[in-house]
């Protein structure tokens, strides 16, 4: 009797014992699908951070653009305020020559009782009409000068705040040029 009441003891400690590792089993089962969960949040966590700097290097790409495309502006209205400033000097020139002229048409109208007082008036006449000229050739260049700023301050604004303060230089600088040209 006490043999087959062993016997049964031992059964009974064997089945808590398969009991118990299933038990085990089913948690470390649970445990890997959890972290089979976490791996996958975390894959798509560094899918989205990818786009995230995919997008930020089109952003910072698409700034580049938009500077080297206002570079690009600043040296042509830096051109045109150049040509701008060699106009002015020639007409400056044309000016000095025909005042030139006139004294020389003084001096011989001194010497010489011929040439009547209508050609100097004439040529002071036209010394004026070359003076005016120059000054309007001036009022066009500062026109296109106010134009290329009203440019840039609008692109000042479209390229926002991070590109402000390089804005302003440029500005400044076409600024200076301005005053140079008057």
């Amino acid at each position: 009797v006490s043999t087959q009441s062993t016997g049964m003891e031992e059964l009974k400690k064997d089945k808590a014992r398969v009991e118990k590792e299933k038990e085990t089993m089913q948690k470390a089962k649970e445990q890997v699908e959890k972290e089979k969960e976490t791996m996958q949040k975390a894959k798509e966590q560094v899918e989205k951070e990818k786009q995230v700097a995919v997008e930020a290097k089109e952003q910072v790409d698409k700034e580049k653009a938009a500077l080297e495309k206002e570079k690009e502006t600043l040296q042509k209205e830096k051109e045109t305020l150049q040509k701008a400033k060699e106009t002015l000097e020639k007409e400056k020139e044309t000016a000095v020559k025909a005042k030139e002229q006139l004294e020389k048409e003084k001096e011989t109208l001194g010497k010489d009782q011929q040439v009547s007082q209508e050609a100097a008036v004439a040529a002071l006449e036209k010394e004026k009409e070359t003076l005016q000229k120059a000054k309007e050739t001036l009022e066009k260049e500062k026109e296109t000068a106010v134009k290329a700023k009203e440019q840039l301050e609008k692109e000042k604004e479209t390229l926002g705040k991070d590109q402000q303060v390089s804005q302003e230089a440029a500005v400044a600088a076409l600024e200076k040029e301005k005053e140079t040209l008057q």
